[in-house]
């Protein structure tokens, strides 16, 4: 039959950015953020294949600081505010499920921005379907404003189809090919040493491919995915390597991971772990141009014993037991004047550890 169903929600968070207590007062910023969001959803119910949600929300950022320096209204505080609407429809017949929504934002200082959302998904025995697209809109922050006042919001549509099939009684596979755009992104940039700058650029985003693969017995579980995933960008040089438009700096177009459980009996389990990175490409300390980082394998185990009742456990294992060098490059740089080189990554680590639940 017909049901209603109202579901409020509010929440508040406060952040101080900036304050560094290693450095002096002459030249640390000293800003607080508060951020209120309320909204109401109500759900109605009509019968077994029909399904409405309406809601409605705000959202209030406050930006408060103690320095001479003001925001940009001239004063040590300021304000924006985002109101919304939304809606969505939920249809269920016997041929699939369909979900159409949309979403309309008014921004204070951006005005109104319209987010719609369709999806399409058919599940059967031994294999499902699904087919998605969507839209979304994402506001500056306000230090990102303080540092360049004429941003623009980012809005993005991502469009994606989905098809799994099951193998045999324990095997599932599924395949996803997906096409994400980021317009008017807001990229931070790093112009030069010691400035920080944010900016638009016209559009970034990427396509790829995903293949996940599952499967389960009476005494264990094993997954393995597969994704390749190819760049798209346009006049964002600070995150595109030039001579390879398909890649993102920082970031690998080929990825493997598998992950595994297996029940050892009389307590004990063994979990390992491979993640598998291709090349990468980033800026080396003192180069002006992004060079390839070779393939990066990390071979990680725990090994778990624990009482029939699992009142104590002890596990024992290690991540990176390859010891291969791992660095986390930093996404971003200027052609023909370099980037800030990779941070220290992670190598070989072992770990026990000792619990006891009561």
């Amino acid at each position: 039959g017909n049901a209603w169903t109202l579901r409020p929600r509010f929440s508040f968070k406060e952040q101080s950015p900036w304050n560094y207590k290693d450095v002096p007062e002459s030249i640390v910023r000293h800003p607080e953020a508060y951020r209120y969001s309320a909204g109401l959803n109500a759900t109605w119910k009509a019968g077994p294949a029909f399904q409405l949600l309406l809601g409605a929300e705000g959202t209030r950022e406050e930006g408060k600081t103690t320095e001479t320096r003001p925001f940009l209204n001239g004063l040590t505080r300021i304000t924006y505010e985002n109101k919304a609407v939304l809606t969505q429809a939920t249809w269920s017949p016997a041929w699939g499920n369909l979900d159409v929504g949309a979403r309309l934002d008014h921004h204070s200082e951006f005005g109104n921005s319209f987010s719609p959302r369709v999806a399409y998904t058919l599940a059967s025995s031994g294999w499902h379907f699904k087919v998605l697209a969507a839209g979304a809109f994402r506001a500056p922050a306000i230090e990102s404003l303080q540092v360049n006042p004429s941003l623009r919001p980012e809005r993005t549509r991502t469009y994606e189809i989905e098809v799994g099939k099951s193998l045999g009684p324990s095997m599932y596979l599924t395949g996803n090919v997906y096409f994400l755009r980021i317009h008017d992104p807001i990229s931070y940039v790093n112009p030069a040493p010691g400035i920080d700058w944010y900016a638009n650029f016209d559009y970034t985003g990427s396509t790829g491919v995903e293949l996940d693969l599952q499967s389960r017995w009476a005494t264990g579980s094993l997954r393995s995915t597969f994704s390749y995933s190819r760049a798209s960008d346009h006049a964002a040089e600070f995150y595109r390597v030039q001579g390879n438009d398909a890649f993102h700096v920082g970031f690998p177009n080929l990825k493997f991971t598998s992950l595994a459980q297996f029940q050892m009996g009389r307590g004990w389990s063994v979990n390992p772990s491979l993640i598998v990175m291709g090349p990468r490409y980033g800026y080396r300390l003192g180069d002006t141009q992004a060079t390839s980082f070779s393939t990066t394998t990390l071979l990680n185990l725990w090994i778990t014993w624990a009482t029939r009742n699992r009142g104590f456990e002890v596990g024992m294992g290690g991540t990176n037991l390859l010891d291969v060098a791992n660095p986390l490059i930093q996404a971003y740089g200027t052609p023909g004047a370099g980037g800030n080189p990779p941070l220290p990554g992670t190598r070989r680590n072992l770990n026990l550890r000792l619990s006891w639940h009561f």
